[in-house]
């Protein structure tokens, strides 16, 4: 059984996405809000941007750009740390004496209009009527309550297409996270496909709108995708991201510190640059952060820092921060060991999409560790790890699928299970999967099949499947016969120490199939899968012992050698040291 136990790592690109829209029911809340120290605007896309200022004017500590978002009741949630906590709607929005206000964590919130700053209370008709004229004039925001209110049929008219069209004009005007928005919908097939050059356009039309739109611009530079690849480039448009507040701004133009590209190398600054993007409230930043430290790149190490870090981006909804701190309770690194809490942290990340959380879940349902021992359970988690791409779980799925041990056996499902933990790049599987279609169990048997999968799992060092492979060769069994790639694989298996491929090739050494005949070699080979508990290789020996070949006659030796081929299950080493012992007396 594996399971995983070193800490996840992240990798070096990360775009802003937009999540589920918002609502129908929930469209009167899309908008820009303001009172006199805070404002909050929420995107049709399901994001929101917040800003609540301290009374100098300055912008304090709380501040979300583009963060993901959901309803919950009577609360809104922003999914990312620090502000995940509800923002409490006391009162939803509703029009008073003409204006649109709402009520946030105690803050009355009114409705802005680019125009004058009021919101007609005319009605559904001249409410659509006012947004086309503004629109038409170039108010961005008109375009996005349009583009939400066509889309929702929040006021009534529902018209898909056309509230597409009014997201496009939204961007055209200058709205940021409208054209963020609109790469969305395009890659979600809500729209034809844009090509490379076409999305990059987008991108620079929202980081000409605002700071959001730098950090999907840079990654292109950086990446060569639409634009000629240009790390410098990037840097100064994740500089511009960061020094707007976005967070995955600053982590990226860490990454390119770390990395010195585009920028002179300087772990010092992409340290400091990371924190940023924590402080920002980029959970992936904070977890990419505990684990610089954990590791002492250019941080003191700190335990509790790293525990601290972690919890609150697997609290801001980081799954693979959930699972490395769930791993430093399961182990005690740096931590009490709680096997429950480190359940509990793994049922989390799983439940976030993660599928090394589900998977180590399941190996504690298997153990009764931090929770009560459950086979069922462990194996419905490692299916759902399995799901979710986690070739180790497909593995042990699939084991007991063919073993039967507390679930049905299913031959057909475990075949198939080892197959995708294969392609998953479980190597060991791949010898599961090529032993199925040798024997037919699961799968109709082919011998082809078998032979390419054996040859995969060969190729990533499983010595096993070298051996059986060479044995393939050597009878032409799914491949073409060839008896001298069967020796080199032999010889390959036995150098690693596969007892049962040094018998084969001692045999090929003994009778010359394949090799010069060396009965040297041959001894030497017998000899060393003899000592490795082969009775087969015992009994050769003894027999070149027995019958001085190239070696001197020596019974005394031949007898030692066939008892120990019987002591092993060779019924042949029984006979032959019987015969011995007989002829003794």
């Amino acid at each position: 059984m594996k399971m995983s136990a070193l800490p996840r790592l992240f990798g070096l690109l990360l775009l802003v996405q937009c999540r589920q829209e918002v609502p129908g029911n929930k469209a009167d809340f899309v908008g820009v809000w303001q009172a006199t120290d805070a404002r909050l605007e929420i995107h049709a896309a399901g994001t929101l941007d917040y800003e609540r200022h301290d009374k100098t004017g300055g912008i304090g500590s709380v501040a979300l750009h583009g963060a993901h978002m959901s309803f919950d009741g009577s609360s809104i949630l922003a999914g990312v740390w620090p502000l995940r906590a509800r923002f409490v709607v006391d009162k939803p929005p509703h029009l008073e004496e003409g204006q649109w206000k709402m009520t946030v964590d105690g803050i009355e919130l009114s409705r802005a209009s680019d125009s004058d700053g009021t919101a007609s209370a005319i009605g559904a008709k001249q409410q659509l009527a006012d947004w086309k004229l503004q629109c038409a004039g170039g108010q961005a925001q008109a375009c996005v309550e349009l583009a939400v209110a066509y889309r929702t049929g929040a006021l009534g008219e529902r018209d898909y297409r056309a509230g597409l069209e009014y997201l496009a004009k939204a961007c055209e005007a200058g709205h940021s996270q409208s054209c963020l928005d609109l790469v969305a919908t395009h890659q979600a097939g809500q729209l034809p496909p844009l090509d490379a050059k076409q999305t990059v356009a987008l991108y620079q039309r929202a980081c000409d709108a605002g700071p959001i739109g730098c950090t999907n611009l840079g990654s292109a530079y950086w990446q060569g995708e639409g634009v000629d690849k240009d790390p410098a480039r990037a840097a100064q448009l994740f500089d511009k991201a960061c020094q707007g507040g976005v967070g995955a701004g600053c982590w990226n133009l860490g990454l390119l510190y770390r990395n010195g590209e585009g920028v002179t190398k300087d772990d010092a600054r992409a340290n400091e640059l990371v924190k940023r993007a924590c402080d920002l409230g980029d959970a992936g930043a904070c977890a990419y952060f505990a684990e610089l430290m954990q590791k002492g790149q250019g941080l003191q190490k700190d335990p509790a820092a790293v525990a601290a870090l972690l919890t609150k981006s697997c609290e801001g909804g980081e799954a693979v921060a959930c699972f490395n701190l769930a791993v430093l309770h399961q182990t005690g690194d740096g931590l009490a060991k709680d096997a429950a809490r480190a359940a509990k942290l793994y049922k989390k990340a799983c439940d976030l999409g993660d599928g090394g959380g589900c998977h180590n879940l399941a190996a504690l349902y298997l153990e009764g560790s931090g929770v009560g021992k459950d086979m069922k359970k462990a194996a419905v988690l490692f299916g759902d790890a399995c799901t979710l791409g986690y070739g180790n779980a497909c593995q042990n799925i699939a084991r007991m699928l063919r073993e039967g041990t507390d679930i049905p056996r299913d031959d057909t499902r475990s075949a198939a299970s080892f197959a995708r933990a294969c392609d998953l790049k479980s190597y060991e599987s791949c010898f599961d999967v090529g032993i199925a279609y040798a024997t037919g169990k699961g799968v109709a048997a082919d011998v082809a099949k078998a032979a390419g999968y054996l040859d995969l799992a060969c190729q990533h060092e499983l010595l096993r499947s070298c051996w059986l492979l060479g044995k393939a060769y050597y009878f032409g069994e799914g491949v073409k016969k060839d008896p001298v790639e069967g020796t080199r694989l032999f010889a390959k298996a036995c150098s690693g120490g596969e007892s049962d491929a040094c018998l084969d090739l001692g045999n090929r050494y003994l009778t010359g199939e394949g090799v010069l005949r060396d009965l040297a070699q041959a001894n030497q080979l017998f000899t060393k899968a003899c000592a490795a508990g082969s009775a087969d290789a015992c009994n050769n020996l003894g027999m070149m012992y027995r019958t001085a070949t190239g070696v001197a006659l020596d019974q005394q030796r031949a007898l030692v050698l066939f008892t120990k081929a019987c002591e092993a299950g060779s019924s042949q080493g029984c006979g032959n040291a019987r015969q011995i012992a007989g002829n003794s007396r």
